[in-house]
């Protein structure tokens, strides 16, 4: 039962953002994306600590996998 509310609540996730971009327009920075983010940092406030790393990792994250991408680009070309 857990697992069907997860893919439901992704599922709803998922439609928000596509219908907030649709009605927002495209744009060249994922402001909808960040908004959606942004509001669903609203919801606890016990877990800092976590969002906190969370949130580290994911910048991180994003560089390396962003110099990776643009390395292995370079050594196709």
């Amino acid at each position: 039962m857990k697992v069907v509310l997860l893919a439901v609540a992704g599922a709803a996730g998922a439609l928000s953002r596509y219908g907030i971009g649709v009605a927002l327009g495209v744009r060249s920075f994922p402001w909808t994306t960040l908004g959606i983010n942004l509001a669903g940092s609203l919801l606890r406030t016990d877990r800092a600590p976590a969002a906190l790393a969370y949130g580290a990792m994911s910048v991180l994250g994003g560089v390396a996998a962003a110099a990776a991408g643009y390395a292995g680009a370079r050594s196709l070309a």
